[in-house]
């Protein structure tokens, strides 16, 4: 197989990455034998040579699949093709999909692509709320009281209302001492469904410079340095979440769990349409920053991780922890 002709490239050693990567092989037999040699991803903070695989290549699957009450599973082997994603990076393989959602697995490393131009959605999701804390919040607004479940608690609870939940993770930094354990309160701002639940507790003592602001419309998405009660308030997304920076210090050289979020701006139009979530077991923060810009994010923030990082999706538990959290990331497979 020729390769095609390569892209322009700013510098020769971006040129000298390229080739080192693209001419990497993959067994013959491997569902990804069929290599394509794609353009770099030209976003974010470098330029980034990429190999990618083709994703139609047929391969075959284990599903679980849902049951009709409460989405827990039973295994179905079935052989399918990923027809949201045409091109992903080398070495990581298709596990999950649904119409406008794939789930994506290497070694320790999940990553979701949720295309909301398609019509899948992602939610944020919290539970029970104790006490409002109203105006006790960083920035006037409230601070509540949340109780904390179990990942598999709160799948339940969102299956029950959305039968096209496709998975659920988890979201916010929380406050998570032996006062705690049950009921806590989260660490930076949440909207969901048009409505700012919480001010978060530590408005600008903690990470003043490095938080940056998720926002969530229906059709898409954007992230932005975070300046405080004028972009939570002022904002007209419905969906909202506040993280940090991937060079905010979290152990950011230890491989612990991480979930990040990125965002893709497939068509190149200034619009990013295509939100990405990744989790896993063992992770630096580098390299969940890295991941996310191989399947083409240009920008990306960090949310809790450690013993919090966590991933089920249709029923199956990817990555298990015995630590309930408050708030949760709910994604909704298109109609």
């Amino acid at each position: 197989m020729s390769a095609p002709k390569l892209p322009a490239f700013k510098s020769e050693n971006d040129r000298a990455k390229f080739e080192r990567i693209a001419t990497s092989t993959v067994p013959t037999n491997s569902a990804f034998a069929d290599l394509r040699y794609l353009k770099t991803a030209q976003r974010g903070f470098a330029v980034l040579p990429v190999a990618y695989v083709a994703a139609n290549s047929i391969h075959r699957e284990h599903s679980l699949g849902l049951d009709a009450k409460n989405g827990i599973s039973s295994q179905t082997p079935f052989v399918k093709s990923d027809r949201n994603q045409k091109f992903f990076p080398l070495g990581f393989k298709a596990i999950r999909s649904a119409p406008g959602v794939t789930l994506y697995h290497q070694k320790s490393d999940y990553v979701q692509v949720v295309d909301l131009s398609q019509g899948a959605s992602v939610k944020f999701l919290y539970g029970e709320i104790t006490n409002p804390g109203k105006k006790q919040g960083a920035y006037g607004g409230n601070d509540p009281k949340l109780r904390r479940q179990t990942l598999t608690q709160a799948w339940k609870n969102f299956y029950s209302f959305n039968k096209k939940a496709f998975s659920i993770t988890n979201g916010q930094f929380f406050r998570n001492d032996t006062k705690s354990a049950t009921i806590t309160n989260l660490a930076f701002p949440v909207k969901a469904n048009g409505i700012i639940m919480s001010d978060g507790y530590a408005g600008e003592s903690e990470f003043a410079s490095q938080k940056l602001m998720l926002a969530v419309w229906n059709n898409r998405a954007e992230i932005s340095i975070f300046y405080g009660k004028n972009s939570l308030y002022s904002s007209s997304a419905p969906n909202i979440i506040v993280g940090l920076s991937e060079k905010a210090n979290k152990f950011m050289n230890k491989n612990l769990g991480r979930t990040f979020m990125g965002l893709l701006d497939k068509d190149s139009n200034g619009i990013h349409e295509t939100v990405l979530i990744f989790n896993s077991t063992d992770s630096t923060q580098f390299h969940a920053a890295q991941t996310l810009r191989k399947f083409g994010a240009d920008k990306v923030v960090m949310l809790d991780g450690g013993g919090s990082s966590q991933l089920l999706a249709q029923g199956e538990n990817y990555i298990k922890s015995t630590r309930t959290i408050p708030q949760t990331i709910g994604v909704v497979s298109a109609p």
